[in-house]
């Protein structure tokens, strides 16, 4: 029916939610969060979310989050700090700390 259902308490972690990005295994879904992103695991069983992991971007106002086609990268795109902050995915499905000089601000306007 397409319609959705609850598996458990929503997930409250680091203010996690917007902008969702899921591997292409379907074991791990990435989520913009307060501090920059999040990582948590997926339950195949239950669907249930399990946190992983949150880091701190370089960049802030980060308003849309990709991951490139072999999933080891995370791409955010900061809309309110005009940059783009590069995150890499660890084998574990959690995300590394955002290494110095990998975030691109951008100069000048629209």
């Amino acid at each position: 029916t397409g319609a959705l259902t609850p598996v458990g308490s929503p997930e409250e972690t680091d203010g996690a939610g917007s902008f969702l990005a899921p591997s292409k295994d379907g074991k791990y879904l990435y989520s913009l969060a307060k501090p920059g992103a999040a990582s948590f695991s997926i339950d195949a069983a239950s669907g249930q979310l399990s946190h992983i992991n949150s880091v701190k971007c370089d960049i802030s106002g980060n308003a849309h989050l990709v991951l490139t086609s072999n999933d080891r990268i995370a791409l955010a795109a900061a809309y309110g700090g005009g940059g783009v902050n590069v995150i890499r995915v660890n084998e574990d499905g959690s995300l590394a700390d955002v290494e110095v000089g990998a975030s691109v601000k951008h100069e000048g306007g629209s």
